[in-house]
């Protein structure tokens, strides 16, 4: 007969039973002198002590020398966390669960107002700008849906820590990640974007021209939806979202390669590229424009200046993107994952991607509607003083206004200049509102 006797070993805690070094005293110098760190004072932390025990048992006779630095590390009761790198305070796992819904659920009603006053118009359907935008706000809406929900998708339990709002389990989990991946197809619209703007502005491409490659500016889309389906089975909570998970939770960082830093890197790539040309273009035409000024008929003046204005829109879009997107990369590819004020920009700057869009998308209509106040409020002034001067016995029309009506003094003392308002004013200006809105 063989007895069998299997033995429990239990490891070293420097704090004991149920409690733990907090976060904010785990680089607390601890005045330590001894063999045990291969150091001699000075440079030993509590984390240094802590992760020291982890390899001892709590029977050793080190181990209660080494629990009695635990009074420099301020040992506080150990509390249910997130599944992440470090535990946080209460305070901070709060806003890392709250903050993200704010710019999640206005990035959600950006997007949506943008689907709605594309799919309302006739004429933007046709445009392959607003096909772009299309795309872009549908996927931005729905991983919106995916970061708004932050642990509500989690399991109530997840490695062995109780998750703080979380009320799903495993499979609503996977369906988070997944709306979670689909945010890098509307990332990669970027791309399609950029290169609908160095084609109007670099090549002068017509709308007729740009609807020959209208099925090919939406395969991000299609890439988006591969890379959402690809990784579902590497998708589990990670602080207060499920995505593709990253070290120590994955055997290695190749899913986070794939999935979350290619589409990142190639996004900033192309999109780089774009707007450098694009911007060497509008240069050099800039240039052009002032040596041949006087030269220059005034129609070519308005499609440069209109060209400039379109190149502004373009670096807009590409503003947002690099605000929202490039910072992730960064992060995840070895930044200091430690950090609260790091892993908080990691989960409110993605959501901003569509609230960055909007604001981008209805520039022009803001700055139109500007306009048409500027002069409809110039023209109540210039009604106002040829009545006046009719009042005193001066002619309305007293030079400065020709017979047919072309040009009108502007006497604001801001704009010591002529207004055109004849015919080809008007048909530049309806250019120049389809331009900007993004019609070829």
């Amino acid at each position: 007969t063989t007895t069998t006797t299997t033995t429990t070993t239990t490891t070293c805690s420097l704090c004991g039973d149920s409690f733990v070094v907090p976060l904010a005293h785990r680089s607390t110098v601890v005045p330590y002198v001894g063999d045990e760190f291969d150091q001699v004072g000075g440079g030993v932390t509590c984390g240094d002590v802590e992760s020291k025990l982890e390899g001892i048992d709590q029977s050793d006779e080190r181990c209660p020398e080494l629990q009695q630095f635990s009074t420099f590390c301020e040992c506080e009761k150990e509390r249910p966390t997130l599944p992440g790198f470090v535990s946080y305070s209460i305070a901070q796992e709060r806003a890392l669960v709250w903050a993200p819904r704010v710019p999640a659920a206005l990035s959600f009603i950006g997007s949506t107002h943008m689907i709605v006053d594309i799919l309302s118009n006739r004429n933007f359907l046709s445009s392959l700008y607003h096909q772009i935008i299309l795309g872009m706000s549908i996927f931005d809406a729905v991983s919106s849906v995916g970061v708004g929900l932050t642990t509500l998708a989690f399991p109530r339990t997840v490695r062995g820590v109780t998750v703080y709002g979380a009320i799903g389990n495993n499979i609503t989990c996977k369906m988070q990640g997944f709306l979670m991946q689909l945010a890098a197809a509307a990332m990669l619209y970027n791309i399609s974007l950029s290169i609908y703007y160095l084609l109007v502005i670099n090549f002068n491409w017509k709308e007729r021209q740009c609807q020959r490659i209208k099925y090919w500016m939406q395969l991000p889309g299609l890439i988006g939806v591969m890379l959402a389906i690809g990784g579902i089975p590497f998708s589990g909570p990670l602080v207060v979202i499920c995505q593709v998970e990253v070290p120590p939770f994955q055997p290695n960082r190749i899913p986070t390669l794939v999935f979350t830093l290619a589409p990142v890197m190639v996004t900033v790539l192309f999109a780089t590229i774009s707007m450098s040309l694009i911007f060497l273009k509008v240069k050099r035409q800039g240039r052009a424009m002032l040596r041949r000024q006087f030269d220059s008929t005034k129609k070519n003046q308005k499609q440069i200046r209109l060209e400039s204005e379109v190149a502004k829109q373009a670096f807009f879009y590409l503003l947002g993107f690099y605000i929202c997107w490039p910072t992730l990369g960064i992060i995840l590819a070895g930044a200091n994952q430690d950090n609260f004020a790091v892993m908080f920009s990691v989960h409110v700057l993605p959501p901003c991607q569509g609230v960055f869009n909007w604001l981008v998308y209805t520039r022009p209509k803001f700055e139109k509607s500007r306009r048409m106040k500027f002069r409809t409020s110039h023209h109540s002034r210039q009604s106002s003083q040829k009545k006046q001067y009719g009042q005193i016995g001066l002619s309305g029309n007293s030079g400065n206004t020709s017979s047919n009506g072309s040009y009108v003094a502007v006497n604001h003392p801001e704009d010591k200049h002529l207004v055109e308002q004849g015919g080809e004013q008007q048909v530049l200006q309806q250019q120049e509102t389809g331009f900007l809105e993004g019609s070829c």
